[in-house]
């Protein structure tokens, strides 16, 4: 065992480690380090003489109680670059212990998370760590200020997650030199942060790399600095004050807005310095009245647009049909109680790809699929709520999804000019009796899948004139389709013989190959159609 080089355990499922690791005299790398109270467990202490390198995780079980070091640096000739230091939220001895633990000079990346004390030991609080790259600070409920990590030249990205005591950030965290390499920074669930000062004329030198910024959870935050560099912004169930602030954010290209509670509207002109904007996401903020079309015509450069779970909106936004650049739209609002007169077939055709979501009780459908000419993957079910599974349906091109609606034939009136539409998802319509007559139209449809439709007992003949179908997938559906569907016996078998794969009901998958068809079987309800 004294031979043992390299070590892997798994911390979640350790309470301890087991006593002799330092007899272990060439182990050079070891994945974690539980600290337990357990009788005979393994004493932190004796890492002290272990020669490791590489990267080690260090977590004290909850009752853990036995802190030993006594000042001794025991990590501190440990050649770490990564260290994650999982304590239990003790307000005695977590700042002895977190003292004791200060790593090696060399550390690239370290992680602190539940560490119960009010204040974080000299080593961390004054950066004595120069080569850091990545720092994550994560659930120290009491410590009222953030260590300061200006002035750390290499240091990349900065988390700061759940701190609740906090109240405010500004010189004592960026210093007097800044971050000169800072890409990424995330203040999340700092519940109580009120404030980010701004040191007027030196943002772009504290700050003059920083291309990523996420706020989330912060409520009581009501500014932030200016940051002209910043590429993307993220504000997440924060003060709708903050909206107000990245107009002034110049460089930014994509903008993520979400639960933004209280926010009815953007600031008008908000968006119109936003020259270099790309991305607008804007996912659940259920006050917002209205979207800020008139900004988004003049911008030229938005290519993709979503809007998601923003029920109060009035409607679908026909003015994006003014942003000529743009490319993709995703539009999920079918809690809203606003009426659509029609899709907007015009808007979908202009796009390269979009991922739509509307209701039947409030969309005119009729007649309307024939000109959906771009339309590639569609989504039909009388649920109200209904969830895409994407290993079937693959990634999204041009996506529409109809929910509530019960009645099929309807949808297309007649033969399209054209269709592209290459997977047809048809689930949860329990009074649909036949498939549609327009499915023999589909002529570049691929796939092909029926779930809970209890009363449909038969499949069509016009799927015998769909040649590309390479996929049909039946379940929960009627045992006399089933039936009819039997392999080589069945009535309805002619009808979809020649497609390659087939799973109807009870699992079982034909496949066909050059050799000819052959059986896969699902064990877990192996019985042969």
């Amino acid at each position: 065992m004294q031979s043992l080089c390299y070590l892997h355990c798994d911390c979640d499922y350790l309470t301890h480690m087991p006593p002799g690791l330092s007899r272990l005299t060439n182990l050079r790398s070891l994945s974690c380090f539980v600290a337990g109270n357990r009788t005979g467990s393994c004493s932190i202490i004796e890492l002290e003489d272990l020669k490791l390198h590489g990267q080690m995780e260090v977590k004290f079980s909850g009752n853990f109680t036995n802190y030993s070091c006594g000042g001794r640096k025991i990590l501190k000739n440990k050649d770490f670059n990564e260290l994650s230091l999982l304590f239990n939220c003790s307000d005695t001895n977590d700042m002895s212990m977190l003292e004791d633990l200060c790593p090696n000079t060399n550390l690239k990346k370290l992680k602190v998370s539940n560490y119960g004390s009010q204040q974080f030991p000299t080593w961390l609080i004054e950066s004595q760590l120069p080569m850091l790259v990545e720092v994550d600070i994560e659930k120290c409920y009491k410590c009222q200020h953030i260590p300061h990590f200006g002035d750390l030249q290499f240091l990349r990205s900065l988390v700061i997650d759940t701190m609740h005591e906090v109240q405010h950030i500004g010189v004592e965290l960026h210093g007097h030199g800044g971050f000169p390499s800072l890409q990424e920074l995330k203040l999340i669930r700092i519940s109580n942060l009120e404030e980010w000062s701004e040191d007027e004329g030196r943002v772009n030198e504290l700050f003059p790399l920083l291309k990523r910024l996420e706020i989330c959870n912060c409520p009581k935050l009501k500014n932030m600095p200016r940051l002209p560099r910043i590429e993307l912004l993220n504000l997440r169930n924060c003060n709708e004050s903050l909206v107000s602030g990245f107009g002034r954010m110049t460089s930014l290209s994509h903008l993520i807005l979400e639960d933004m509670e209280g926010m009815r509207s953007l600031p008008s002109g908000c968006l119109r310095n936003l020259t270099f904007l790309k991305e607008l996401e804007i996912r659940r903020c259920n006050e917002l009245e209205s979207l800020p079309m008139d900004d988004l015509q003049l911008l030229t450069m938005v290519h993709s647009l979503s809007i998601e779970e923003c029920n109060n909106l009035a409607s679908f936004p026909l003015e994006v049909e003014r942003v000529s650049s743009l490319r993709y739209l995703c539009f999920k609002n079918v809690d809203s109680n606003a009426l659509q007169p029609e899709i907007p077939v015009e808007i979908l055709n202009s796009l390269n790809e979009f991922d739509i979501q509307i209701c039947g009780k409030k969309v005119n459908l009729g007649g309307q699929l024939q000109h959906l000419h771009t339309l590639r993957q569609l989504w039909i079910s009388d649920s109200h709520h209904f969830s895409y599974d994407m290993k079937i349906s693959g990634s999204i091109q041009a996506n529409l999804s109809i929910c509530c609606c019960d009645e099929l034939e309807s949808l297309m009136t007649e033969a399209p000019s054209t269709s592209v539409l290459e997977d047809l998802h048809i689930c949860d319509i329990p009074n649909l009796k036949t498939l549609p007559e327009w499915l023999q139209h589909l002529g570049s449809l691929h796939q092909l899948s029926i779930r809970n439709c209890r009363q449909l007992e038969s499949l069509p003949r016009s799927l015998q004139g769909l040649h590309l179908l390479n996929s049909l997938f039946i379940d929960e559906c009627s045992l006399q389709l089933e039936r009819r569907c039997k392999r080589e016996t069945g009535e309805d078998w002619p009808n979809f013989s020649h497609v390659p794969r087939i799973d109807i009901s009870t699992r079982v998958i034909y496949e066909t190959q050059c050799c000819g068809p052959f059986f896969r079987v699902d064990r877990t309800r192996s019985r042969e159609i």
